[in-house]
């Protein structure tokens, strides 16, 4: 039987206090706060002999009730053979794989936005728009070389330079791709855009 041991007066207590901690409540369900003041609930298990770690969720978007009656569903699928925090990851990369350009693309930006100069993220999100014209529909997955080809024609016949810009920006988005596991080759690669549209005219 589980006993439990945390009320939400003291949840919140620690809260306004600000420290970092980690505090049961019985059978695994676990209490955390970090140094920069979120507040999340971890199950602790063993499987096959090794700790495992699954976060539940935030609180308070998820109540120390809603945590519990959760933890025990995870406990329940634990008892029956199943590492609940692997099928996590494994749902989570499948749900990712089945990502459009324009998903992908948007995760770029996400993660990798941050790092670039101001100029630089404001050309590149123009960029990036012009490519999911034609690309953001598609399984990212399943974009492939033709699709660049036909992308970077239909911007060329416009504009050499800009057909360039896009095209660097597109091959960016899918070297990010692969990094995050979203798709297993680079559809830009081996490609170029004199090779596609003919050399720049001067």
């Amino acid at each position: 039987m589980t006993v439990n041991t945390l009320t939400d007066i003291q949840l919140r207590a620690w809260i306004k206090a600000g420290d970092p901690l980690a505090r049961a409540d019985g059978s695994g369900l676990t209490f955390t706060l970090s140094a920069a003041g979120t507040a999340a609930w971890i199950l602790r298990y063993r499987f096959d002999g090794t700790p495992r770690e699954l976060t539940l969720g935030r609180y308070p978007d998820l109540s120390l009730a809603e945590a519990r009656k959760l933890a025990r569903l995870h406990r329940a699928r634990i008892q029956q053979g199943e590492d609940v925090a692997r099928a996590k990851r494994r749902d989570k990369q499948a749900s990712a794989t089945a990502w459009t350009f324009a998903q992908l693309a948007q995760d770029y930006k996400a993660k990798v936005f941050p790092t670039l100069a101001a100029s630089t993220r404001e050309q590149r999100t123009q960029h990036l728009a012009l490519a999911c014209q034609r690309l953001g529909g598609l399984a990212a997955r399943d974009v492939a070389a033709a699709d660049i080809v036909l992308l970077i024609e239909q911007i060329g016949t416009r504009s050499h330079s800009m057909a360039e810009v896009v095209f660097t920006a597109v091959t960016e988005v899918f070297k990010h791709g692969i990094a995050r596991r979203v798709v297993v080759a680079n559809p830009c690669a081996g490609l170029s855009v004199g090779a596609i549209c003919g050399p720049a005219q001067t």
